[in-house]
């Protein structure tokens, strides 16, 4: 039921009326009785009402003005109080952060779903492997420690990790869940997009690198992104891959010199130059006793980007 400001059921109504009808006239002057002072009475009625009117107007106005900064101020908060699991898996571990199989992820308990989770380690048939061609097979216990850099993975398990992730980032919206800065990345969604669309892979190949990552943890996902902000958030998901691609590729023993292979060097976002160690000790592990040409290297690691978890 609707009211107008005059019929709140919060306030009883004031008389539209006045009655008058104790007033007496002497002297040919009419005089007003005290118990129905007309003139006074409705004088302080206006008055009133104008001032009942407005502070209810300037009320609302406060109110929303004041919900409105409430919300921001609650968003900003929650968005600077970003959790985040270190950049190791001991680091993770001290901080009760939760590992995530279907995505090589290290994440704040805060942005584990337990039931996506459950739902994916219950599958018995993933598969994980040392190298490309699935000849190294590595044991499921071993790949759940969640201390493994990296690991090859076939074409219809990144599909089914696409799938999973854009159910997460649903389920965090519905919910109004705080989600890792992987699950909210348009740059992944729309790798994972491009993906889903392809038809020309085998299912079965092993031809996707999952690598180990530990993103941020906060309700970032609720803020408005200006035009620039969205562009460059386009390059954060991609960047990870084309450094952990170039580094397996690539046989130089030095970091910063294998970064060098590229005629366009790669722009790294901040959070991957903190990430330089861990990159350069998985390159470390791959080892190799001939340089391969340069435009080989940019050739197989191009033909290869799509297919980087």
């Amino acid at each position: 039921m609707f009211y107008t400001m005059f019929e709140s059921p919060f306030y009883d109504q004031l008389p539209l009326n006045i009655r008058c009808e104790d007033r007496n006239v002497e002297a040919g002057a009419q005089k007003v009785s005290k118990k129905y002072p007309v003139q006074a009475s409705v004088t302080r009625r206006c008055i009133l009402s104008f001032c009942l009117v407005n502070a209810l107007i300037a009320f609302t106005f406060a109110g929303l003005f004041t919900h409105r900064i409430s919300r921001t101020n609650i968003i900003t908060a929650a968005s600077q109080q970003a959790g985040q699991c270190g950049k190791t898996p001991a680091e993770a571990k001290a901080r009760g952060c939760r590992f995530e199989l279907h995505n090589f992820a290290w994440v704040p308990a805060a942005c584990y779903d337990d039931q996506l989770a459950d739902e994916w380690d219950a599958q018995e048939g993933w598969l994980f492997s040392t190298d490309e061609n699935g000849t190294e097979l590595i044991p499921r216990e071993v790949a759940l420690r969640g201390e493994l850099c990296a690991a090859w993975v076939p074409w219809s398990q990144h599909l089914a990790h696409c799938a999973l992730i854009w159910r997460k980032f649903h389920r965090a919206v519905a919910f109004g869940w705080p989600m890792d800065s992987w699950t909210s990345s348009y740059s992944h969604t729309n790798h994972c997009a491009w993906n889903l669309v392809r038809q020309d892979l085998d299912g079965s190949a092993f031809n996707s690198l999952l690598h180990l990552k530990f993103p941020d943890c906060d309700y970032r996902w609720r803020s408005p992104m200006s035009p620039a902000e969205f562009e460059a958030s386009l390059q954060d998901a991609a960047a990870p891959s084309s450094l952990v691609l170039l580094l397996l590729v690539s046989t130089m023993d030095d970091y910063d010199e294998a970064l060098s292979l590229w005629d366009d060097p790669i722009d790294l976002p901040p959070v991957l130059v903190n990430e330089k160690e861990q990159a350069k000790r998985l390159f470390l592990e791959y080892e190799s006793t001939t340089l391969p040409d340069r435009a080989e290297v940019k050739e197989k690691t191009n033909s290869q980007r799509q297919s980087i978890m």
